[in-house]
């Protein structure tokens, strides 16, 4: 899984299967399961910064099962 914030999630999600992003090269293609949008950048690098705890992974995998089942 990947979580990452940005103000254009088509061209990044594109930019991610081209290779251009070192860290994510390896694991492409990449699709995209769920976005959110955010009012405000802060709320958004908040909502990244949960995701990656704990509690945010548990609810990203249970997001992962909805998505294939």
């Amino acid at each position: 899984t990947y979580v990452g914030q940005t103000s254009d999630p088509d061209g990044r999600l594109a930019s991610h299967n081209r290779g251009k992003v070192r860290s994510t090269k390896a694991h492409r293609p990449w699709k995209r399961v769920f976005l959110q949008q955010c009012s405000t950048k802060g709320e958004s690098l908040h909502l990244e910064k949960w995701s990656k705890t704990r509690p945010g992974r548990k609810k990203i995998a249970e997001i992962l099962a909805q998505a294939e089942g």
